[in-house]
């Protein structure tokens, strides 16, 4: 069979797989960026200090996602190499009661004592609340289940191609 007649076939094929076929270029598409952050996450580096509590901003309104929320931001600072960065953290909730209790919760030492933070190295002012150190173990279990499946698919797409194709 020529190359053109095996093209024709694939052709005649393909609209019988549209989901397995948008499924393969999703993910061909998401592996790239997966590679991306992995090299991201094990190329920066995040050390660990601690934050002090300066204050909190009053419960506010705001629309997310096309809904209320209230919420109210907590203040910190933190030093690195004799130098001080400030940082804000948002608490978000649905009810102004609920937003309240946890900001006069706040006040009583829930939020006020230091806090643990990660800030990049290269970058101190880029800041994380989680450990950011981990995170490439999950980039490569994506990537590695990714390419598992984009290898399922092509498998299952080359095997229906196969079966349409022989005459």
């Amino acid at each position: 069979m020529s190359i053109k007649e095996q093209f024709e076939g694939i052709l005649k094929a393909s609209p019988h797989l549209p989901f397995a076929s948008l499924r393969l270029i999703s993910i061909l598409i998401g592996i790239p960026f997966l590679l991306i952050q992995f090299f991201n996450a094990i190329t920066s580096s995040y050390n660990e200090t601690d934050a002090v509590f300066t204050g909190y901003t009053s419960v506010q309104e705001r629309v997310r996602d096309e809904k209320l929320e209230y919420f109210f931001k907590l203040n910190y600072y933190f030093k690195v190499n004799g130098k001080a960065y400030y940082l804000s953290k948002d608490k978000g909730y649905i009810s102004r009661e609920t937003a309240e209790f946890n900001l006069a919760q706040s006040q009583l030492g829930e939020y006020s004592g230091p806090i643990t933070i990660w800030y990049n190295t290269k970058h101190p002012h880029e800041t994380e609340f989680e450990d950011p150190n981990i995170k490439w173990k999950l980039y490569l279990g994506l990537i590695v289940v990714l390419g598992a499946l984009a290898y399922y698919f092509k498998w299952i797409l080359l095997k229906y191609y196969e079966l349409e194709i022989k005459p």
